[in-house]
């Protein structure tokens, strides 16, 4: 991951900042989640091994790492 280190970053008191953790969290894994039952609803019509590797790089890299 290429902005890893922001994640995770100090504040000004050397501990890590909570709130840009939840929000990072939060999106993880609720699109995790939503890719998951999108895939469930259509039927599981696209092999596991296919959704993880769309589903990894949709999280590492965003949408326009699939465009």
């Amino acid at each position: 991951m290429k902005n890893w280190g922001k994640v995770w970053k100090e504040d000004k008191n050397g501990s890590p900042n909570p709130y840009i953790q939840n929000i990072y969290m939060a999106y993880v894994s609720q699109s995790t989640l939503a890719i998951y039952k999108q895939w469930v609803a259509d039927g599981k019509k696209i092999p596991l091994e296919d959704i993880i590797q769309i589903a990894t790089r949709l999280v590492c890299d965003g949408a326009n790492s699939l465009m």
